[in-house]
């Protein structure tokens, strides 16, 4: 790996999303999982539409199925669009840019995977998260 590949997957190992919170389920769970979103992505009056398509987005690329992994991302974008018609960034999207972070990764294409790593800490500057340890008011 050079420089600028390990520089890139340290900091996705650091990005919140559904790579980097170690979920280990089984194959045979997943495929459940996959079958109970499937039926809720039908209903697209369903409130967290976007968060959905992102797990189910991880849920394909651990089974293998990477094109079907970014056409979940893909809803996701679209859903988030929907649900925010003005066009503008929020935290709600920061799991959606690291896992399309990841999966961009996974398949080599550094730049894109890069490009998403830059949104994620574009959404941390302007929506900076609590510190550890201390209490909300």
């Amino acid at each position: 790996m050079n420089p600028a590949q390990t520089a890139l997957k340290t900091k996705l190992e650091e990005l919140e999303c559904h790579f980097t919170w170690g979920l280990e389920v089984s194959r045979y769970k997943l495929l459940i999982h996959r079958d109970h979103l499937e039926d809720i992505g039908s209903d697209e009056s369903f409130p967290w539409l976007g968060q959905m398509y992102n797990l189910w987005a991880y849920i394909h690329h651990t089974l293998d199925s990477t094109d079907a992994a970014l056409q979940c991302l893909s809803k996701a974008e679209e859903a988030f669009h929907l649900n925010s018609p003005s066009d503008t960034m929020g935290p709600w999207q920061l799991v959606h840019y690291g896992n399309l972070a990841w999966v961009h990764y996974h398949l080599d294409n550094l730049a894109e995977s890069q490009r998403c790593v830059t949104k994620v800490e574009e959404l941390l500057r302007d929506y900076p998260l609590p510190s550890q340890g201390r209490t909300a008011p």
